[in-house]
């Protein structure tokens, strides 16, 4: 599961099920200001539930922006995370419409062809934000009952198989 995955990745691991919206903003709240975030090297916050267009919905169906949830992070609102990355992963439809189906191949990583990047005296307030979404802005996401999402479970896959320990 997510939680597993990313506990032997090595973070410390909250989880939140079938939150209102009014229990969302106070764990965001909590969150924005954590103090463990000045010893972190990153953050990740993950949402699982139902969506439409640019918004998840929480237990009351009230529909939250995704870019509110992200801006409880920024430099500006959480200092501790500036310089840092914010890695949001997002199980959640986008939309109604249905994607058609095509075959795929396997991705291949060269971790060679990184670039270095120096950071200036001075950053963007939105910057080092990586949006992870299960599905493109229109359309529904999908899961199997009993195995979960295709998005988390190859996001957990590619995590366990790629991500140096």
């Amino acid at each position: 599961s997510l939680s597993h995955v990313f506990q032997w990745l090595g973070f410390s691991v909250s989880k939140h099920d079938n939150l209102t919206k009014a229990c969302l903003e106070k764990v965001l709240e909590k969150y924005k200001s954590h103090p463990d975030h000045a010893g972190a090297d990153c953050f990740v916050f993950c949402v699982l539930t139902h969506g439409n267009l640019g918004t998840v919905y929480s237990t009351d169906e009230a529909p939250i922006p995704i870019r509110e949830i992200m801006s409880y992070f920024t430099a500006q609102q959480c200092p501790g995370l500036a310089k840092k990355p914010k890695l949001f992963f997002i199980q959640a439809c986008q939309g109604s419409e249905i994607q058609p189906y095509v075959s795929i191949e396997a991705d291949a990583v060269n971790p060679e062809n990184t670039e270095q990047c120096s950071i200036g005296d001075s950053i963007p307030t939105e910057a080092d934000f990586l949006l992870g979404l299960a599905t493109v802005p229109g359309y529904k996401s999908f899961r199997h009952k009993k195995e979960g999402s295709w998005y988390i479970q190859s996001l957990c896959s590619h995590l366990k198989k790629l991500v140096p320990r």
